[in-house]
């Protein structure tokens, strides 16, 4: 179920089922690129320093990303950036915000993921809340990109590939912001892509240095119990209830029951274009019940319910 003054794509109406991202997990890159500090001017006072009572806290006002690490090919580059006050290139709220930058020759990643539990391993028939905020700063033509991508895993990485990831943020080839799921899973063999399908578009091309605050209720499942509901600067876009994983690898066996975070710039491998895109207070908790929970990980920016 789609709402709002939004564009859908889904099945039945032209489908987009994304194929472009292999992502295999079959390295962790340690976080040894360099933190730099950048002009950058707040637009949103930030209430909450990080809140210890959810899972996951990132707001980067100590000029850190953990517990994320990162993961980047290429000449892809992840910076912290501070606010000074003299420029309009802003973090969404305190002083501090994480950047990301791929362009030139085979930079085609540069993300931040997180595995580990609480909150980086988010358990099959376990529900999970989060928000987060970004905006992008620059973004010349790719035939696909992602953005957020709630990563499914598959029986192990060393010869075999996951299924489709439940939730991806995707950007499309005429810069638009998508939202892809898992909204039929497959029971065969996967085929390798990783976007999911299609099932909201926003209606006019992306508006650079607007920000972006989403927050998504989520609890990944291969019964009738899953749950995908998302949020977009405070208005519902989409609801879908039932299952919402594949159930196999691209080995032809089972996936492993749970799924995880990354976030960042994940295109296509031949393009050689620039994109940039800031991200800001990032949280995830493993809680239940609305408004509280969708209070508790709304980003700076959006009202509470």
């Amino acid at each position: 179920m789609v709402l709002g003054a939004f564009a859908l794509v889904g099945a039945g109406c032209g489908a987009e089922d994304l194929q472009g991202e292999d992502l295999q997990e079959d390295e962790l890159l340690a976080g040894d690129e360099d933190v730099t500090g950048e002009a950058e001017q707040a637009v949103v006072y930030n209430p909450w320093p990080a809140n210890s009572a959810l899972d996951i806290d990132t707001n980067f006002e100590n000029g850190s990303w953990s517990p994320w690490s990162t993961h980047i090919d290429g000449a892809g580059k992840i910076t912290i950036i501070t606010d000074d006050g003299a420029t309009t290139n802003l973090p969404n709220s305190g002083k501090k915000a994480v950047k990301f930058t791929t362009t030139g020759a085979d930079a085609y990643r540069a993300e931040l993921k997180e595995s580990s539990s609480p909150g980086g391993r988010m358990d099959y028939d376990k529900e999970y809340w989060f928000g987060f905020a970004f905006r992008v700063e620059k973004w010349e033509q790719v035939d696909w990109a992602m953005l957020w991508q709630l990563h499914a895993v598959p029986s192990e990485w060393t010869t075999c590939k996951s299924g489709r990831n439940p939730i991806t943020l995707t950007m499309t080839s005429d810069s638009k912001l998508a939202l892809n799921v898992v909204d039929v899973p497959k029971t065969t063999t996967a085929s390798g892509g990783a976007g999911g399908t299609r099932v909201w578009t926003e209606a006019s091309p992306i508006t650079l240095n607007a920000w972006k605050r989403w927050v998504f209720r989520f609890k990944p499942s291969a019964g009738s119990g899953g749950v995908i509901e998302a949020w977009l600067n405070g208005a519902k876009v989409y609801t879908q209830n039932g299952p919402n994983v594949d159930a196999l690898d691209t080995c032809g066996k089972a996936q492993q029951k749970w799924v995880s975070p990354k976030l960042g710039l994940y295109k296509s491998y031949s393009n050689t274009s620039t994109q940039v895109v800031v991200y800001d207070d990032i949280r995830i908790d493993q809680t239940t019940g609305y408004p509280s929970a969708f209070n508790s990980v709304r980003p700076p920016g959006v009202a509470a319910k």
